[in-house]
């Protein structure tokens, strides 16, 4: 005989297909349940008579569980089934695991054991997992013997609890890694179902909320995502009497606001997209389809793929394309070189959603991490040059953040698995000019339309004689609806007539064609369109045009004119020939911008002599622009200083490493200083450590092991000492120590006691965190002295806080706040807002310290002003936690819930998961413990 039992949800016994009769005594079936239940060992009668008859005498008890295991035999017609469903020894009882029996629970957890090796990650689950866990799912009808009870037997009670609990946990699991699965395969409607499944197995769960809330979004159900957060909230409110997570409220704000203020760093193109409805149809489709971690537009340069995915990206900004809660950023790519490296990539996608690193993770595992818990459309423009470099990158990302999503423009394909590739051609073209009414369908013809009104506002195609109308689907045809070139070629409308335009690219276009066989065939067009232009302009022009390439990133007339010798004139000659296009700066000055391949094609007219006088003069005057900078970073000034290298700083990179490379120690003495500070202050510590450390061994070797000459020696130290800090910074202590020892010894070898202030500080500050404590001093001592001697104020300032530093350590706390105050003063005199906020950081916690909780409350939120101030993300976190303790040791529990909260949201923000989780420890412990209600205890 067959017999099936189902605990999972209410209680069923068949046997041989009929229901088991309902048994008097609820004993019968729970000494049943609990024998299949503990079906693996045999169970003493006397611990079955604790379980079941706690309260009768011993005689009493026997008798009871003897009449219940012979009512259960015989309901299982156990004397006449064989192997019988129960073994029976004078001292113990077993169910038989040998019987023909079907068990849910067994089933249940044999289907999760068999997947158990997939487990880690949700998306790692095999397709034959994935079926186990639905069918698991499935047998999971209701909680483990729901509304099962046995009055007078804690035990029994206290296991079934132990068993419902472990088995409802187990089954959450499921429909968790079951909803966390189909979302990331943009599977929606099905990770909806285990969503729901989820808060039907715990109603009071608000990540499970958050997924519903989220997954009706990313199907364009709004209202209705909407609505269940308002239904939530009204139960957890009217049955819990509390308030909803942070976490909740926000995404209920960015679903309300989708469409108007998603997330995103897009500019406004200063022109209308024409045509590719196609082409943009297609990317819409891969941008929903949460599978597709990686497009790739590919085709020539200046077919549009830039303006194409920046569309794409406003559109997808505008309505609710994709799964991008967390926004849509567009990283440029072409200022970076190849021999920059993935750091470089790294510090761009960072610089563009808002990531600011810290810690002693690298910047690649700190981007890593943060993209982890976004959901996101990333944009890299320009791939092309850093596919080799940047190819493992774009692999890990796709890899470890699962929820991005990947759409690169470049001329080829990365060759990754998984990647999918849009090729991009031309514009629709008209295959001949007989049907003259009908040239506004073609785009590209619409495209020379639209931008020669921009150049000749008189310019129209109804106006103009058939022999012209013909010339422009002619222009059209032979750069084949590339973009860039159709804009070029309109720029001369005022000068020529379109017959004249189609004529002269007709020209070189077949010269091309027929000749230039080593030319690649993606250039051949562009370059045709490149060389009419080119031919057209004077003399001077061309001249001007070659030498502004030599910028990244763009220019100011200032630069253009020095590096350049372009005047004013001649920028609004290349300006109104489309060769250049211009932006506003930081401070709404103009700004000058290259097309990268355009770049390309001019610096290529350069001899290598002047193309060598050229980089000499870009980097004396990028190396005097940091100069410039030095003195201004810590001073009053310090905010603009800021924003003015992170405009320069790929213009910074070139000139600092062509000064390198040529060994120039002046120019390289003069901007160390102003480029290592921008490195500190904006927490790019990889790369100020990969960009000092590769400078110092290049010098090394070129100069060689002992440089006789003081200057070169002294600047190798102090390149070597600030590549020694930032490897404090990156966690590497003892390497840190070692670097900045070498440093000093070095200067101490040549006297040179005002240069190793900084090395004495910062060798200090790094040996008192590795516990040497009065070593530490001796160094932090000796460079407050000569600092003073030399009166170096910011070295004063940077000894004295590290001082107050470690005597606050020791609770010397009067000692500890007298440096720190004088140290403060110091700072404000010159006008280091940024110090200013870490000294009053200090003189907070020492307040703290000496229960001067108001103070200390002063002293952070002053702090944390200055901060926000400067822009500087990672100390506004730190204030207002600082903030969220003083307001906690003020009794103000309320006020430093608040604090926590905002702190906590720019910890998340900026990718800081190890402050975070600090930061939310002391949250949580501020949450007062909810009354249970119903007996639910949330």
């Amino acid at each position: 005989m067959h017999l099936s039992l189902s605990l999972l949800g209410k209680f069923q016994a068949v046997l041989d297909g009929e229901p088991l009769p309902e048994s008097r005594s609820k004993k019968i079936e729970a000494l049943l349940i609990y024998l299949v239940m503990e079906r693996q060992q045999a169970h003493r009668r006397e611990s079955l008579v604790g379980l079941f008859f706690p309260d009768m005498t011993d005689e009493d008890a026997r008798t009871n569980l003897r009449q219940t295991l012979r009512r259960l035999s015989k309901t299982l017609q156990s004397e006449t089934t064989t192997p019988s469903f129960l073994r029976q020894q004078r001292e113990s009882l077993q169910f038989n695991v040998e019987s023909d029996y079907h068990l849910d629970v067994a089933e249940f957890e044999t289907l999760i054991a068999g997947c158990a090796q997939h487990r880690p990650q949700a998306n790692q689950l095999c397709a034959d997992c994935i079926r186990q866990f639905q069918q698991a799912v499935m047998l999971y009808t209701g909680p483990f013997l729901d509304d099962f009870f046995l009055e007078d037997c804690p035990a029994f009670e206290n296991w079934l609890q132990l068993q419902r609990t472990r088995l409802e946990y187990r089954a959450h699991a499921l429909v968790e890694a079951l909803s966390s699965y189909h979302e990331r395969r943009g599977e929606y409607a099905l990770a909806v179902f285990y969503a729901r499944r989820r808060l039907e197995m715990n109603p009071w769960s608000e990540e499970a909320t958050r997924q519903v809330m989220r997954l009706l979004a990313y199907q364009g159900q709004r209202n209705v995502a909407l609505a269940h957060y308002n239904a939530f909230r009204d139960l957890i409110h009217r049955e819990l009497g509390v308030e909803l997570m942070p976490e909740t409220a926000v995404l209920r704000d960015q679903i309300a606001l989708v469409g108007e203020k998603r997330p995103h760093n897009l500019t406004l193109p200063d022109t209308s997209f024409i045509g590719r409805a196609e082409e943009l149809a297609q990317i819409h489709q891969h941008l929903i389809n949460a599978q597709r971690k990686l497009l790739t537009l590919i085709g020539m340069g200046g077919i549009g793929k830039t303006r194409l995915a920046l569309e794409a990206a406003h559109d997808a900004a505008a309505q609710f394309i994709g799964p991008f809660m967390h926004g849509i950023f567009f990283v440029p790519l072409a200022p970076i070189t190849d021999v920059d490296g993935p750091t470089s990539i790294i510090t761009a996608i960072a610089d563009a959603i808002g990531l600011t690193f810290s810690g002693s993770q690298t910047p690649q595992q700190q981007l890593l991490t943060y993209l982890q818990q976004k959901t996101l459309l990333l944009i890299l423009d320009n791939f092309e040059h850093l596919v080799v470099p940047g190819r493992e990158l774009v692999q890990n990302i796709m890899q470890q953040a699962p929820t991005v999503q990947l759409l690169l423009t470049s001329r080829e394909r990365l060759h990754l698995d998984g990647e999918w590739v849009l090729d991009i051609g031309g514009l629709s073209v008209p295959p001949n000019a007989d049907d003259m009414s009908s040239l506004d369908m073609y785009q590209a013809v619409q495209l020379f339309t639209e931008r020669a009104r921009r150049v000749d506002a008189r310019f129209s195609l109804d106006t103009r004689n058939p022999r012209e109308r013909a010339a422009v689907v002619k222009v059209c045809q032979l750069v084949q609806g590339m973009p860039l070139a159709i804009e070029l070629a309109t720029a001369w409308v005022h000068v020529l007539t379109c017959q004249e335009i189609a004529q002269e690219i007709a020209r070189n276009l077949d010269l091309l064609a027929s000749n230039m066989y080593d030319l690649p065939t993606r250039h051949r067009s562009i370059r045709a369109v490149f060389d009419h232009s080119w031919q057209l302009l004077p003399e001077t022009e061309q001249q001007t045009l070659a030498q502004l390439a030599i910028f990244r990133g763009g220019f100011d007339r200032h630069a253009a004119a020095i590096v350049a010798g372009a005047s004013l004139s001649h920028l609004a000659a290349l300006l109104d020939k489309s060769f250049l296009h211009r932006t506003q700066d930081n401070t709404f000055s103009m700004r000058y911008d290259f097309q990268e391949v355009l770049r390309q094609y001019a610096i290529a007219h350069l001899t290598e002599q002047d193309l060598r006088a050229l980089r000499h003069r870009h980097a004396a005057y990028y190396t005097q622009f940091l100069a410039d900078h030095t003195a201004i970073l810590p001073g009053i000034n310090q905010q603009q200083a800021l924003a003015d290298v992170r405009q320069e700083i790929e213009n910074c990179r070139a000139a600092w490493q062509w000064a390198v490379q040529q060994g120039q120690s002046d120019w390289l003495q003069a901007a160390f200083v102003g480029l290592a500070t921008y490195y500190e202050m904006r927490n790019w510590f990889q790369e100020g450590s990969d960009t000092f450390m590769g400078a110092y061994e290049y010098l090394l070797q070129l100069w060689g092991e002992r440089p006789t000459e003081r200057q070169r020696s002294i600047l190798l130290a102090q390149l070597q000492a600030w590549a020694g800090w930032f490897s404090f910074h990156l966690g590497q202590f003892a390497e840190s120590a070692e670097i900045l020892h070498a440093s000093l010894e070095q200067l101490q070898c040549w006297q040179a006691d005002a240069e190793s202030v900084f090395t004495l500080n910062y060798l200090g500050a790094v040996i008192r965190y590795l516990g040497d404590v009065d070593t530490a001093v001796t160094h932090l001592n000796t460079a407050l002295t000569i600092a003073r001697q030399n009166n170096d104020q910011f070295g004063t300032s940077v000894a004295l806080n590290n001082l107050g530093l470690i005597a606050s350590q020791q609770t010397e706390y009067e000692q500890a706040r007298t440096l720190c105050q004088e140290s403060l003063t110091i700072k404000r005199a010159i006008g280091d807002r940024w110090g200013t906020a870490i000294s009053l950081t200090y003189l907070g916690r020492i307040a703290q310290a000496t229960g001067e909780h108001q103070k200390a409350h002063e002293y952070f939120q002053e702090s944390l002003t200055i901060s926000e101030s400067v822009g500087d993300r990672r100390w506004q976190a730190f204030a207002l936690r600082n903030l969220g303790n003083a307001a906690h040791a003020l009794g103000q529990d309320d006020n430093a819930r608040r604090y926590y909260e905002q702190s906590l949201a720019i910890f998340r923000t900026i990718g800081n998961q190890a402050e975070a989780e600090r930061t939310l420890i002391r949250w949580r412990e501020l949450q007062p413990p909810p009354e249970p209600t119903n007996g639910i205890n949330p």
